[in-house]
């Protein structure tokens, strides 16, 4: 048991290593004014991300994949609790867990290590790491109308 915590445990430091060193690399290729490959809108089976970089997405949760994907395009708390139907602090606690997760520190480090990550997935390969969200949900969300509603809705007890 012990040994299976220890490995588990290894492999996410190795997963968010891998993540850190592509994003530093971005940031790199962006500062020396390096060429960089246009937007990718991949519609094939398999994208470029790391086997680790899509075990730290499957380690979310589809309520923390709503979170990140909310953040990368720049919603607040309030927004997202809005939406979501939750309070603030649960957005918080949310994004905090995907902060771990991806190993940053700021909303804004959560934003660039996502899109960094989801520019490399196909489609097709985040929705099923994702638990069902598109990873143009958050563009394209309808709060009225929101299909994917069932995925990070609130499940409250109602025994009291």
């Amino acid at each position: 048991m012990l040994k299976d915590s220890i490995a588990r445990d290894l492999s996410r430091l190795d997963a968010k290593q891998d993540v850190m060193i592509s994003m530093l690399t971005a940031l790199i290729a962006q500062n020396s004014g390096g060429i960089s490959a246009p937007p990718d809108t991949k519609s094939d089976e398999i994208g470029d991300a790391t086997t680790a970089e899509i075990a730290l997405l499957c380690s979310m949760t589809p309520k923390q994949h709503a979170a990140m994907l909310l953040c990368v395009s720049g919603w607040s708390n309030k927004e997202m609790a809005d939406l979501m139907n939750v309070t603030d602090n649960t957005v918080k606690q949310h994004l905090r867990a995907v902060m771990k997760t991806l190993g940053v520190r700021t909303r804004g480090q959560v934003a660039l290590a996502a899109s960094d990550i989801l520019g490399r997935m196909s489609a097709s390969e985040y929705k099923k790491t994702s638990g069902g969200f598109p990873p143009t949900w958050a563009v394209d969300v309808n709060p009225e109308d929101d299909e994917y509603y069932p995925l990070y809705a609130p499940v409250r007890s109602t025994n009291v």
